[in-house]
């Protein structure tokens, strides 16, 4: 329903009871639908950096387009293909970019979004360590990352990092586990997690 925007849609009430015969079961439910909801208008707070029509391009939706809560909450803080509001802020640097959205109705199939960014300060890369590494040495490990000290921080950048370790083959690719730390409000350590694959192999013949 929230795909469709129905974003007041609810369950009203659901009972159950058995057959005559005990033998089967009738399960009953109300459903409230609601009316499908249309996006008025979309307002960008605090925004500095991007102009509300970057931000908006990347959102993905216009006036008068179905208010598909799923797309949305993707669009603005996370999708598969990182073109979203939050990796456009994220691959610069804003580490701490946060973004709250309201929604207003303003008619019975109508909204208003209402979305307010925290930009923050921009961070650099500190450290960057690498634990859980027992046979591979560091530098092995370190030529296929892209985060570098010095660098903004990025996330697209750490994706690409985690991407390149996995074809080592020399890590478990799902314990690959990145862990950014705050060290001050423009500095950040990241630390690679690794678990090493057996490579150990026995031959016999008779």
């Amino acid at each position: 329903y929230r795909e469709e925007g129905f974003l007041d849609a609810q369950v009203v009430s659901d009972s159950i009871w058995y057959s005559d015969d005990k033998r089967g079961m009738f399960i009953h439910i109300t459903v409230d639908e609601g009316a499908r909801s249309y996006i008025r208008n979309i307002v960008w707070k605090g925004n500095t950096v991007y102009p509300d029509s970057v931000l908006s391009s990347r959102l993905g939706f216009e006036r008068g387009d179905v208010f598909n809560e799923t797309r949305f909450e993707e669009n603005l803080k996370g999708n598969k293909d990182q073109t979203d509001v939050a990796s456009l802020y994220l691959d610069t640097g804003y580490l701490r970019f946060f973004a709250q959205d309201e929604r207003l109705r303003v008619a019975a199939d109508s909204v208003d979004v209402v979305i307010t960014v925290m930009e923050n300060n921009k961070s650099r890369i500190g450290h960057v360590v690498i634990r859980g590494n027992t046979k591979t040495q560091d530098k092995v490990i370190r030529r296929g990352l892209y985060t570098w000290p010095g660098d903004y921080f990025s996330r697209s950048a750490i994706i690409r990092s985690i991407r390149e370790l996995a074809t080592l083959n020399y890590f478990n690719p799902e314990t690959i586990r990145p862990e950014p730390q705050m060290v001050n409000d423009s500095l950040v350590d990241i630390i690679y997690n690794v678990e090493e694959r057996s490579s150990d192999t026995f031959n016999a013949s008779v």
